[in-house]
């Protein structure tokens, strides 16, 4: 998040939960102005994703059968 004044990066020192939404309390690093910010969580469904990875032929610890 950027500082309105002057641009800079700001970080969040406070948060309090108001019903569904966070209000976050943030100062700028460079000139120490503070605001707040109101966030609402959206809804929605997550991506899934699929995993390339190959199961393993044979278990690599199991002993060997010697002959």
């Amino acid at each position: 998040m950027q500082c309105p004044k002057c641009n800079a990066r700001a970080y969040v020192y406070a948060t309090k939960p108001a019903g569904t939404l966070k209000q976050r309390y943030r100062q700028c690093r460079i000139c120490g102005h503070r605001f707040s910010t109101w966030e609402e969580i959206e809804n929605r469904e997550l991506r899934g994703y699929e995993s390339n990875k190959k199961p393993l032929k044979a278990d690599l610890f199991a002993p060997q059968d010697q002959d």
